[in-house]
């Protein structure tokens, strides 16, 4: 069975709520940590590109620090990607920027520190996870 991401009613009834509601959507990165992931990977998408861009830059920039555990050569590819940011999201994926892209990022993270830091984006999802605020709609799983 399909992840209840995916659920098209849910996905639907989410963009509306995101469109009708936007003072209620994160204006930054920390922000984002109010959502449920679930939540998040849809609303990544529709917020203006230019927010797109801003959050997924606050992301990036949380893993320069050196509690990030990163290597010299790792943090050097994450500064590199922070300008490409317009270029990498500007089209859906898959994309030839962002094919090229995933090249690049796979010769210095192995598959799961890609996956943690560029397979999401907003601060990392607390062990109890995080509740779904009470007007956001919810998937049918939740």
């Amino acid at each position: 069975m399909a992840s209840c991401e995916w659920y098209p009613a849910w996905r639907s009834e989410l963009r509306g709520w995101i469109h009708e509601h936007p003072e209620k959507l994160p204006r930054n990165w920390s922000d984002l940590g109010r959502f449920p992931m679930v939540v998040r990977r849809v609303l990544v998408n529709e917020v203006r590109p230019e927010l797109r861009i801003q959050l997924w830059r606050e992301h990036l920039e949380s893993f320069l620090l050196p509690e990030a555990g990163l290597t010299q050569a790792q943090r050097d590819m994450i500064v590199a990607a922070i300008p490409e940011l317009p270029k990498l999201l500007s089209a859906h994926a898959p994309n030839p920027a962002m094919v090229e892209f995933e090249q690049r990022i796979a010769t210095v993270f192995s598959r799961p520190e890609a996956g943690r830091i560029f397979g999401h984006v907003g601060p990392p999802v607390p062990p109890r996870g995080v509740p779904f605020p009470p007007d956001v709609p919810r998937p049918p799983s939740a």
